[in-house]
């Protein structure tokens, strides 16, 4: 007895992370930390608002970079489903990907 494996979903997944892996991209973190992100695992409706309520400067990377860390995470632990913000942006990228291959 035999048995014939359709794999073609499998071929289709494997050129799918081949075409984003060799696409080399920045993601903007409005574009992963979008609404329905925002609105599913924070109490916020988007980045912009939990920005805006942060306290912190969001205007530049450079500014980005010079919160400290341990006040971010903090913040990102009183508002969101995560305890820090590494948390939040894995989180935010997996469903990215998901996305991105289709499921």
């Amino acid at each position: 007895m035999s048995f014939k494996i359709d794999t073609s979903g499998l071929d289709r997944l494997i050129n799918k992370l081949e075409e984003i892996e060799s696409q080399e991209q920045s993601i903007p973190v409005t574009e992963l930390l979008n609404d329905s992100f925002m609105q599913s695992h924070t109490q916020l409706n988007s980045f912009q608002e939990f920005a805006d309520q942060s306290g912190f400067d969001f205007t530049d990377q450079a500014s980005f970079q010079a919160i400290p860390e341990a006040a971010m995470n903090e913040y990102v632990e009183r508002v969101t489903d995560f305890e820090t913000w590494e948390d939040m942006l894995g989180a935010a990228g997996a469903e990215f990907m998901k996305k991105q291959l289709g499921f």
